[in-house]
């Protein structure tokens, strides 16, 4: 297996895609899927669900993350990416690699196993949209278990993190500013500058007042706007996205920012359209499958070291699926496969240690065993 999920991770590599758009990399899910003994399905948009019943007792669900980012990679791998302008900086390559492989376990394993099985293939993770998607859809509300999994974070090499803490809410604005376009020295008061309206948001919402109540962040990661030097811009986008320790932070960050978009379009005359994203929650594992991930760490030779809490710093979209599915009684955990880097997540140079993809099945793998008692 070893040799083959690291295929899979470098083929995958070679060719990341953002967001929903992810067609080359379902269709390369799809090719390995058809070969094994399980239903497929693409119930939503680049999104894949493999299917393996056996005799249904109980409902174990996994979860891949496929997309990309936007990043240019600069890692001079033999197999980096084939797409300028698009990388797989955070390893979720590593995370659709696993999950292939431990399909094809699975399917050779099905004369042992019992219950129904649902690996879950999904996108747009960067931008929360995927996990939102698949959780109104209620495309895994019969799960009795769900596990899901990150490579790197804070954890090295051989080391796992059962119970991490620290998952920061947030939520994600797309924001349009509308204004009229003019010519800048001859008629240039029949103009509305959208990209000013723009700036000054950007200004203020780096002077929002921090919550006493928790740590928060705040970052415009994409501005743009205008047409051409001489003209008043008449449009202008940004890209916002907001985090927070708890709920009632992100809430808060979540109001004062409305207050200052709304606030900005209207005194500068133009229009304004926010698209929300979608909110991601913090993560609470149940205590069984905590236990029960200790015992297949503690029982892996690849696992040096087994953690059982500590602070992830982010946010994950999978909060979204596993607090459905918590609503529902269903349980639930999240952890950290660690992983040497070669730099920090999302940055051009990123690479990680791929004995992380063998530790992660393994783990994986082990969890099943568990929980069928085999």
């Amino acid at each position: 297996m070893l040799e083959t999920i690291k295929k899979y991770r470098r083929d995958l590599h070679q060719i990341p895609e953002l967001e929903l758009d992810l067609a080359e990399t379902t269709n390369y899910i799809l090719n390995v899927l058809e070969e094994l003994d399980c239903i497929v399905s693409v119930p939503l948009q680049s999104t894949v669900l493999a299917y393996f019943d056996n005799q249904k007792e109980h409902t174990l669900a996994f979860r891949s993350d496929m997309d990309a980012l936007p990043v240019t990679e600069q890692t001079n791998l033999e197999f980096q990416s084939k797409s300028p302008g698009k990388m797989h900086a955070c390893g979720h390559d590593f995370h659709t690699a696993i999950g292939l492989v431990l399909a094809r376990w699975i399917s050779e394993q099905r004369a042992k196993l019992r219950g129904k099985i649902i690996l879950l293939f999904h996108p747009a993770e960067e931008g929360s949209r995927g996990a939102r998607a698949v959780s109104a859809s209620g495309l895994l509300d019969e799960a009795d278990y769900f596990a899901a999994a990150h490579v790197g974070m804070m954890a090295r090499t051989g080391e796992v993190v059962i119970d991490p803490y620290g998952f920061l809410c947030g939520t994600k604005f797309n924001v349009d500013f509308k204004g009229r376009a003019a010519h800048c020295a001859s008629e240039p008061e029949a103009g509305k500058n959208a990209l000013a309206a723009a700036c000054s948001a950007f200004m203020l919402l780096q002077g929002i007042s921090r919550s006493s109540k928790g740590a928060s962040r705040i970052n415009v990661g994409k501005l743009s706007g205008g047409r051409g030097r001489n003209i008043i811009p008449d449009q202008a986008y940004m890209e916002i996205d907001l985090r927070g320790e708890t709920t009632e932070v992100n809430d808060y960050l979540v109001k004062r920012t409305q207050e200052i978009l709304k606030g900005t379009a209207q005194s500068l005359d133009v229009q304004l359209s926010i698209e929300d994203l979608g909110t991601v929650y913090d993560i609470k594992n149940d205590p069984e499958l905590v236990e029960y991930l200790k015992e297949v760490a503690s029982q892996c030779p690849l696992v040096k070291a087994v953690t059982t809490h500590s602070d992830f710093g982010g946010s994950e979209d999978a909060s979204i699926i596993i607090k459905r599915i918590q609503q529902l009684f269903g349980k639930c955990i999240y952890f950290v496969i660690g992983a040497d880097r070669t730099a920090g997540h999302h940055q051009p140079d990123f690479d990680a240690d791929e004995a992380a993809l063998e530790i992660g099945f393994e783990m994986f793998k082990g969890l099943i065993r568990k929980i069928n008692g085999c």
